[in-house]
């Protein structure tokens, strides 16, 4: 882990927190807000850190920008997700870039289990896992018998927030690299 500056933090938290709050309320990502977090990580980099902080941040950004254009050209992720991790990547730079997404994903999935749990409608196709572990074993998809229990997974608010678990792991990040700084 890189250490993590207390201005290069206080960017990452109000485009993430910021970004994964208009996410939620408007369900898109402005472009905006990726765009002004691509150009002040930049920008902030080089200033700090002058050619080396440029490479640093091209580097993020270049790393955000292939992941998650390879993942939306292959419908895995939406177009909000590059949107956000896009100016994540040039604040922080490739490494702390990682770890975020390392975090998102460690902490994102209880936090997707118990959200996903609390819905009526896992709640329903829980009732009928007789039914879907019987189709598996039949080599079935689980719809076959039942068109209800086609999950559509771009339509659950559960599934479409994956901006607010990115804020979430940048925040854990920055909450590591405090502690860590402390010692």
């Amino acid at each position: 882990m890189t250490h993590v500056l207390l201005i290069t933090s206080a960017m990452l938290l109000v485009v993430t927190v910021l970004g994964a709050w208009i996410d939620f309320r408007r369900i898109e990502v402005p472009n905006w807000l990726s765009v002004a977090g691509v150009i002040l990580g930049v920008a902030l980099n080089q200033f700090l850190f002058g050619v080396h902080g440029l490479m640093v941040a091209g580097a993020g950004l270049t790393l955000a920008v292939a992941t998650y254009g390879l993942r939306h050209l292959l419908r895995i992720a939406g177009l909000d997700r590059l949107k956000l991790m896009a100016p994540v990547g040039a604040i922080v730079g490739p490494n702390n870039w990682l770890l975020i997404c390392v975090f998102a994903v460690l902490l994102g999935v209880p936090i997707a289990v118990l959200a996903a749990s609390s819905t009526v409608r896992l709640q329903r196709i829980g009732a009928t896992k007789g039914l879907i572990i019987r189709e598996f074993l039949q080599f079935l998809p689980p719809y076959h018998g039942n068109d209800e229990l086609r999950l559509s997974l771009h339509n659950d608010i559960a599934v479409r927030r994956h901006t607010s678990l990115i804020a979430v792991g940048a925040l854990f990040l920055l909450a590591i690299a405090a502690v860590l700084v402390s010692r």
